[in-house]
């Protein structure tokens, strides 16, 4: 809807990349798979197999969980020094959160934190730093508009 929001997705794109989270995600994943065909030899039993995978899969949740909220935090450093504003996070998740409460199921076996938790987690950020509410001088909201009108559909 505006500038600032764009722009903190892009910067928390940009932060994942820039912290190499892939890389180290995948890193990982190939250590823990050498790892587990080493225990569980080359022919391990379908429950074996599951269970490993299943085991495997939950650890690396929390591992993804923290990347996601090490990408926001980076994205916000960004924004602090660009003309956007910096807790433009919090629209995107407001938009993406729904009406719905998280079930505890979704909460455990989702690859992201809650847009709850992350909105919490940039609002303290915005406090600490002593950011004030936003304003059309920092959200570009006019100007995204008419970008956005201007393109042929």
């Amino acid at each position: 809807d505006n500038e600032a929001t764009l722009a903190a997705v892009l910067a928390h794109e940009i932060a994942h990349a820039e912290r190499r989270h892939a890389t180290q995600r995948m890193t990982k994943q190939y250590g823990v798979s050498i790892l587990l065909s080493l225990v569980l030899g080359n022919n391990p039993s379908a429950v074996e197999e599951i269970g490993s995978n299943l085991l495997t899969g939950l650890g690396f949740l929390k591992n993804s969980r923290d990347d996601e909220y090490e990408a926001d935090q980076f994205s916000f450093r960004y924004l602090k020094t660009s003309p956007w504003y910096p807790g433009g996070t919090i629209m995107f998740f407001d938009k993406i959160k729904g009406d719905e409460s998280s079930g505890k199921f979704e909460v455990l076996l989702s690859t992201h934190p809650m847009p709850e938790d992350r909105i919490t987690e940039i609002e303290k950020l915005l406090e600490i730093n002593n950011i004030p509410p936003p304003t059309e001088a920092n959200l570009f909201t006019a100007r995204y508009q008419a970008f956005k009108n201007s393109i042929p559909d």
